[in-house]
Formats: C-alpha cells, sequence, structure tokens
C-alpha cells in the first residue's frame, strides 16, 4: 500500500471514529432529554439519529458531516 494510500485511510479512520464520538454524544444529549430508544446510523456523510420517548412522536435528526475531517470541539 502506498504511503497516500495509508495516509488516506488513516485519514478516513479517524473521521470516522470522531463522527462515532460525536454520535455517542448526542445520545448522551438525547438520553438526558427523556429519549429512551435512540438509533443512530453513519455513513461516509452522514449521521442520522431517531430517538423515541415514551408519549412522544419519533425525533429524527441529520447531520452532514464534512469530508475534509471532523471536529469534536
Amino acid at each position: 500500500m502506498s504511503h497516500i494510500a495509508q495516509q488516506t485511510r488513516a485519514t478516513s479512520t479517524t473521521s470516522m471514529d470522531r463522527a462515532k464520538q460525536l454520535a455517542h454524544k448526542i445520545v448522551d444529549v438525547m438520553q438526558a432529554q427523556g429519549y429512551r430508544e435512540i438509533e443512530y446510523i453513519l455513513t461516509g456523510s452522514q449521521l442520522k439519529v431517531v430517538a423515541c420517548a415514551s408519549g412522544m412522536a419519533p425525533k429524527t435528526e441529520y447531520l452532514s458531516l464534512p469530508t475534509g475531517g471532523l471536529s469534536t470541539t
């Protein structure tokens, strides 16, 4: 594997790891708001979160992820 391919793969993995961290933060916040059934779907460019709380309609949030990297600060 070339150096450029390795670097691209490492950047992609790092971006996905950061996206997962962001998804977990969103889940934590939604749990604090009373949502109990929370599911997230993470693709290369989008994070979709679906949450349900008793007596409430399901809530869906979509976030577009930047392709150049993701910052969670």
